[in-house]
């Protein structure tokens, strides 16, 4: 009886001390001034809204597999969605860029080639972000005015001084809606189920185009696009939700 007693109590504290590693995780891994920046608008990741709308955002591509099959689905749906891109691929790629504006997606930067930031000095995340919104302009047509940098890094050089000096803004993504689409082995319907279960009103969604997992993400698509179409949704591009809403938390 007191082994039972013990081997119960060793378990409720195994899961609480997880449960508080988790919680400490994200808030270490939360840059101090976030909540700062989107209450400013400096950094946004979600809008405040009650209407039924979403932004299904795509990084790493563009993907001469994933992304076609997913440009389809958007355009059977009647939906927008932002692809942060990187540099090298879309040069890779260009006709996906071409139809990527012909079909009114916004296209963001995702900068040249998934370079950590972390490593580079003010100038050559400069020098990076310039050279990729160029190479998104002379492909697509279109002025590049949303950043998402890789592996979602922040510091206050790139949040308050370089974006700005670019007139960009940060585009982030709600900390609930990240289904981990990119991790090897995760199905089609592991990650639709993640995104649909968590669902409300003016999220930003993070889905990945351009890894190795990225079939399995363009067959979510679908099933996240028709659920989420008979709820009624609508989905819109980064800058249609800044013009519509205009306003973050």
């Amino acid at each position: 009886m007191f082994f039972i007693i013990r081997k119960e109590k060793l378990i409720l504290f195994s899961l609480i001390l997880l449960f508080v590693s988790i919680i400490a995780t994200y808030a270490w891994a939360k840059h101090p001034k976030m909540d700062q920046w989107t209450e400013t608008h400096q950094v946004i990741s979600q809008y405040d809204t009650t209407d039924k709308v979403v932004a299904l955002t795509f990084d790493d591509g563009p993907n001469p597999e994933a992304t076609p099959q997913i440009l389809e689905a958007l355009r059977r749906y009647n939906a927008h969605a932002t692809f942060f891109v990187l540099g090298s691929k879309l040069e890779s790629y260009p006709l996906l860029a071409k139809q990527m504006a012909q079909d009114g997606h916004e296209i963001g930067n995702h900068s040249y080639e998934h370079t950590d930031f972390n490593q580079l000095s003010h100038d050559e995340m400069v020098e990076d972000i310039v050279k990729t919104n160029h190479t998104i302009y002379d492909l697509s047509g279109k002025t590049c005015t949303w950043l998402r940098p890789p592996g979602g890094y922040l510091s206050i050089d790139l949040v308050e001084q370089i974006a700005p000096s670019l007139n960009m803004k940060i585009g982030y993504w709600s900390y609930i809606q990240d289904s981990k689409d990119w991790q090897t082995g995760r199905s089609a319907q592991q990650i639709a189920d993640y995104i649909l279960q968590h669902i409300a009103p003016g999220q930003i969604i993070l889905l990945h185009d351009g890894c190795s997992n990225s079939p399995q993400t363009a067959q979510a698509v679908e099933i996240i696009l028709r659920a989420l179409d008979q709820e009624g949704y609508e989905f819109l591009s980064l800058s249609e939700m800044e013009a519509r809403y205009g306003q973050t938390r």
